[in-house]
């Protein structure tokens, strides 16, 4: 009887500590489908993707093995000289992949798959999920950077952003490891303030690079609106900073699978 209770509460701990981790900030070694870590060094840029002055659009490109909903994104950012008045909501689309665009021979997005509204969490505005903030690091000295001005400014605080997504809604992703398929992932920001500037935080170089050059959206007046491939002055790629984690019922039977090895293990002694 002892060693069977010993069993249901370690099956117990085990599915509420992995479901429970769905909810937090995602931190390493947290489980994660796919990452792109933050560049933090003075290489590192903050690309504006907020509404103001004309809506920014930026997209990242990333390989999906493993059939399932994505219910958690979590992306880091900054904000132009460190003026955080927030923000009042992310839309979040995933895009089918176009290996060599119509425009320059470069992958980009092609066919809109999901698009999705996450507000703050709190929020009773009607939203597909709700996004969690906070300081994420401290840094000497980073690159702002508004690709349809060409404007350049400075910050210094990074911020992570953890969005949750309702599983009812949300987006189903389809790879697996015998036929991976590649998506997109777009970032847009709503800031509370209309003067203030938010931008995605590049990955770190050094980490390597997937695939293609994340790319911005570019829609001159009277002109129909196309991607251009984001990179550095040296001409090198970028990527942007973000992680997609296992949906939660994933997380619950690989809790479910660990406690029952343990309870296993238990009878056997």
């Amino acid at each position: 009887m002892r060693t069977r209770t010993i069993a249901v509460a370690v099956a117990v701990l085990a599915v509420a500590v992995l479901a429970g981790a769905v909810r937090a900030d995602w931190n390493p070694p947290m489980p994660a489908k796919w990452v792109q870590w933050p560049d933090l060094s003075e290489t590192g840029i903050d690309i504006r993707v907020d509404q103001n002055a004309g809506l920014r659009r930026i997209a990242d490109d990333f390989p999906c093995v493993e059939t399932g909903r994505v219910t958690d994104v979590h992306i880091w950012g900054s904000w132009l000289n460190d003026y955080n008045t927030g923000i009042n909501a992310f839309n979040l689309r995933f895009w089918s992949n176009n290996p060599g665009g119509p425009k320059g021979g470069f992958s980009q997005p092609e066919t809109l798959l999901w698009e999705g509204w996450i507000t703050p969490v709190g929020s009773t505005q009607p939203a597909q999920g709700h996004f969690t903030e906070r300081p994420w690091a401290t840094v000497p000295y980073e690159h702002f950077w508004d690709p349809v001005t060409n404007q350049w400014g400075v910050d210094h605080q990074v911020v992570q952003y953890n969005m949750y997504i309702d599983p009812a809604v949300a987006f189903v992703q389809r790879g697996t490891k015998d036929n991976p398929q590649i998506y997109w992932l777009e970032v847009q920001a709503y800031t509370s303030a209309t003067f203030d500037q938010f931008g995605w935080k590049t990955r770190k170089p050094e980490d390597g690079h997937f695939m293609d050059d994340a790319v911005y959206w570019v829609e001159p007046v009277g002109t129909i609106g196309y991607w251009l491939p984001l990179e550095y002055t040296n001409g090198e790629s970028i990527d942007m900073a973000f992680v997609i984690t296992p949906e939660p019922a994933t997380l619950c039977l690989l809790g479910a699978g660990l406690a029952g090895l343990v309870a296993r293990r238990i009878r056997k002694k």
